[in-house]
């Protein structure tokens, strides 16, 4: 081992302040307490990416349920649905033409959309598991 790793490892055991942290310590206000600035960088680290967690929790939350009012807009059997409107349409109307001709389409819209509720759902189950945690 070169004198140059020699005393390079032995400054890396000692347990002494470098001339910077003294310099550092003697720039602190009298009641700042130097074992203050020490704090645990990870936990708060640790804490800021679980805030944005849930709000990105949140976020999909939100969508998942508008996503599932307009599947209910769509296509509901009950109500004042888009699909139901039609069902009840007067014959040789403007609702009626579009019954005939968009139903399926209408319907395949709120399947799609129902799908993409399901999938926004699988990813928040993904989320709350630790398993995946920062994926």
């Amino acid at each position: 081992m070169s004198s140059f790793s020699k005393r390079f490892l032995t400054i890396l055991e000692q347990d002494e302040q470098t001339p910077d942290e003294a310099a550092m310590l003697a720039t602190l206000d009298a009641d700042t307490d130097p074992a203050a600035l020490g704090a645990n960088v990870d936990a708060q680290a640790a804490t800021a990416v679980a805030q944005q967690q849930q709000q990105m929790i949140a976020t999909v939350q939100g969508w998942i349920t508008q996503l599932d009012e307009f599947v209910k807009y769509l296509n509901s059997p009950t109500g004042e649905s888009i699909q139901n409107t039609l069902k009840d349409a007067i014959p040789d109307t403007i609702l009626d033409k579009i019954r005939t001709t968009e139903t399926k389409k209408i319907a395949r819209s709120a399947m799609d959309l129902a799908a993409l509720s399901q999938i926004f759902q699988g990813y928040l189950a993904t989320a709350r598991d630790p398993k995946y945690k920062g994926v």
